[in-house]
């Protein structure tokens, strides 16, 4: 239970920095409008030549940062799996932003007495918030040094020190806010994932279930219409699988199922291959493309796959062993209505090989590797 708790908090935790992740994706990109901004607002005043070859070079180059970093974030939320590269950008983004935004507020402060940039980019930095102590106290301890220093070198006013700590202070409030909003929203979203995909899932199985097979359908079936692509249905019975449960038990009979759902679902394992459960002992196999026999030949190796499962069924017989029969439809659909007809072209050839003997496949009116083996 520990070890699961200790997964969970990573998992959180990885999820938070790749919101994290996105925010300076976000930032960074308002930077590299905010700064153009203040260059031309500044192109108004008449400032000493110097000055102004010097300010207009720095903030080319606070340009340039911001976005080499909305470069490197876009990169990083590509890269999830590049869980120390995301960690990095985004520490490596607060102190350099936060230093870039001291020299310009320096600057600002020492020309004009003016600190609205360095609220306004304060602010702007908040949206990334923090959320490990470590960074909290790093954060105090650099922006406690800027303060000392602004006091030492500009000669500010104690009302000013104390406005910029003040500040600091809601600042550091704001990034508690929007780390604890960001926590609940993960969480929430979570949760609302879970809901839905057991709400579209077998809970015995894992397989789907009728809403998410119709769910997925919705999506698959126009897209095969406009490609003309074929698709197929396979409906798997378990052979006499009422005199198993009636022989062993439900809780066996319940472990039975979910085996022979791990067969199928590991046979038919591609993108487009859909397994659902529609009842008891009843499993529906969507195929989305592939060649005719494509099908058939799916359905054989359910078939055998589940066969070699050797559950031993209710003879308690040397050899008898739980089966399934298979029957298979396919078409290019034309319309919507196109499941509801394979599924009924399906179901007569499931008819087929239960009537053939059962532990075989059948395609219309054609069986295929009819066996004796499985319990009768």
């Amino acid at each position: 239970m520990k070890k699961f708790e200790l997964l969970r908090e990573d998992k959180l935790k990885r999820r938070l920095i790749r919101e994290n992740i996105k925010r300076v994706h976000m930032t960074s990109a308002v930077f590299s409008v905010v700064l153009p901004i203040i260059m031309i607002l500044h192109a108004i005043y008449e400032l000493p030549l110097e000055i102004r070859a010097v300010y207009y070079s720095f903030l080319f180059c606070f340009e340039l940062i911001s976005i080499a970093f909305f470069t490197i974030a876009s990169y990083s939320e590509r890269k999830k799996k590049r869980y120390r590269i995301s960690i990095l950008t985004y520490r490596s983004y607060w102190l350099v932003m936060i230093l870039m935004m001291s020299v310009l507020s320096y600057m600002q402060m020492y020309q004009y007495q003016n600190m609205i940039p360095y609220c306004l980019m304060t602010g702007i930095l908040s949206l990334v918030p923090m959320f490990s102590g470590m960074e909290y106290i790093c954060y105090m301890t650099l922006q406690s040094g800027i303060i000392v220093f602004f006091y030492t070198m500009l000669d500010m006013q104690p009302s000013h020190i104390i406005g910029i700590t003040f500040f600091n202070g809601t600042m550091v409030a704001a990034y508690k806010y929007f780390y604890e909003l960001q926590l609940r929203t993960i969480m929430m979203k979570g949760k609302l994932f879970s809901l839905n995909k057991s709400a579209e899932e077998d809970p015995l199985t894992k397989a789907l279930n009728r809403r998410g097979l119709d769910k997925k359908l919705n999506t698959i079936i126009p897209y095969a219409i406009r490609n003309k692509t074929a698709v197929a249905l396979l409906i798997v019975d378990i052979d006499n699988f009422k005199k198993y449960n009636d022989t062993f038990g439900h809780p066996e009979g319940d472990k039975c199922l979910k085996a022979v759902a791990e067969a199928i679902m590991k046979t038919a394992a591609r993108e487009n291959d859909l397994t659902a459960r529609i009842g008891g002992e009843e499993f529906l196999i969507f195929v989305n493309g592939g060649e005719k026999e494509g099908p058939v030949k799916l359905a054989e190796m359910i078939r055998k796959n589940v066969e070699a499962l050797h559950l031993q069924h209710y003879t308690r017989e040397k050899g008898h062993y739980v089966t399934v029969s298979i029957g298979v439809a396919s078409m290019i659909p034309k319309n919507l209505n196109c499941v509801n007809e394979l599924y009924h072209e399906a179901d007569s050839s499931l008819y087929t090989a239960k009537k053939s003997g059962r532990n075989i496949v059948a395609w219309k009116d054609r069986v295929y590797e009819a066996k004796a083996v499985g319990a009768e």
